[in-house]
């Protein structure tokens, strides 16, 4: 008992909380992981901690600013709709500062916008809402645009910085249009060929927004399955090709592209294709247009199919299955490096909790983790509470299950 109430004056006052045992001594040089909430497992006799009773995540990453402040959109809040949760940095505890107006709307995008706050955006049925901005400053939300009129969904949000961000707007099945909003106004970059019939595009996946006038995007060309490449686009020239699939090698992506991409500062992309093992191949467009492996191939496992994503820095998080256990890593140069995974123990406000789930069901990360320009790591998974000293310690003898944790890996060099 003693045990349990010091863990919860540990984290009550947000002190970092080393993860036990979780990846040996490079990991544990390099990062340690700190809870900021648990959401309480359903019929548990053990309540929710920082975060309000009746909360269960959306399938979203948790999204994680430079300064350390966390937003994770909820399917479900305390009064049965959506809504959006925040814990700030230096928050005692999390707070939800937005819920939908009913039940038929939903969260369906939340990014960062900047280090001041996060755009979101809420769909009702086929009808966008419009996109929304939370500030951690003023503890605010306001409505940026429901505009352009007959929207059904803002995909793809990216900030630009100072109020400019980027969206994939979608008006039906394959109507759709890349643009950039900006001082009250829309911005278009390109236009699929249903909407703009000189286009060479049917269909727009993954979009990076670099600047104002410049994108890169990853484009079907026909409805016929693995029709797609990567192009570059900007304002007033034709499109840039940077990958095409192809099945022959030859310089080219050997697969059929995955929908995902995601750039960062220095001008590089990451990419993935579908691999051989029914994972994801995950790859890195450089500058100089080299491509480089994300996932080395001595691991032992695949890179599941959720996306992965880049900071300025190039350090890459995804997740992968090892040896049937799930798991997030971290590339780093040539490291490859498991922040978490299932069985793993950490630290959570009732004690040392394991990842995993009753029985020893390998745990569920709810999406892709995150990843911030500190090299700082979020995400959420499934705990249990450890095997007592009288059952064996293995997969098969966890204990009862205790909901669901929002964790940060903080990077210490």
């Amino acid at each position: 008992m003693l045990y349990g109430a010091l863990a919860q004056v540990l984290l009550r006052c947000f002190t970092v909380v080393v993860a036990l045992g979780v990846a040996g001594d490079l990991f544990a040089a390099r990062y340690q992981i700190k809870l900021a909430a648990r959401m309480a497992a359903i019929g548990s006799r053990h309540g929710s901690f920082a975060i309000e009773e009746g909360l269960y995540p959306s399938f979203h990453p948790v999204v994680l600013n430079d300064a350390g402040d966390i937003a994770q959109p909820m399917l479900t809040g305390p009064h049965g709709k959506a809504a959006l949760w925040v814990r700030g940095h230096d928050w005692l505890s999390g707070r939800v500062v937005f819920e939908v107006d009913d039940t038929d709307q939903l969260i369906t995008e939340v990014v960062n916008d900047g280090k001041e706050g996060v755009l979101f955006t809420v769909m009702d049925e086929a009808a966008a809402l419009g996109v929304y901005r939370y500030s951690y400053a003023n503890d605010q939300v306001t409505l940026v645009t429901a505009q352009p009129l007959g929207v059904r969904a803002f995909r793809s949000l990216e900030s630009l910085g100072n109020g400019a961000f980027g969206s994939k707007l979608s008006f039906g099945a394959s109507d759709q249009q890349l643009g950039v909003y900006q001082s009250g106004s829309w911005h278009w970059l390109a236009a699929t060929m249903s909407v703009d019939r000189l286009s060479p595009f049917y269909f727009f996946y993954g979009v990076h927004f670099v600047e104002k006038d410049q994108a890169i995007v990853h484009a079907m060309h026909s409805p016929r399955s693995g029709d797609s490449a990567i192009y570059r686009l900007r304002s007033g020239a034709p499109p840039e090709s940077l990958l095409q699939q192809s099945f022959s090698g030859g310089g080219a992506v050997n697969g059929a592209l995955a929908p995902w991409i995601h750039g960062n500062a220095r001008g590089e992309l990451l990419f993935a294709y579908y691999g051989a093992q029914g994972g994801l191949a995950w790859r890195l467009l450089t500058v100089h247009n080299q491509i480089t492996p994300i996932v080395p191939s001595a691991f032992d496992g695949v890179a599941e199919l959720f996306p992965a994503a880049i900071n300025d820095d190039g350090l890459v998080v995804l997740r992968a299955v090892a040896r049937g256990l799930r798991g997030v890593y971290l590339s780093e140069d040539d490291a490859f490096i498991k922040i978490i995974g299932s069985g793993d123990t950490v630290m959570s406000d009732l004690g040392p909790a394991v990842v995993g789930r009753p029985m020893g069901a390998s745990a569920n990360f709810n999406h892709s983790p995150s990843i911030n320009g500190q090299g700082d790591i979020a995400f959420t998974c499934d705990l249990v509470l450890p095997a007592s000293p009288l059952q064996s310690v293995g997969l098969a003898d966890f204990g009862e299950g205790i909901g669901i944790g929002i964790f940060v890996a903080h990077r210490l060099d």
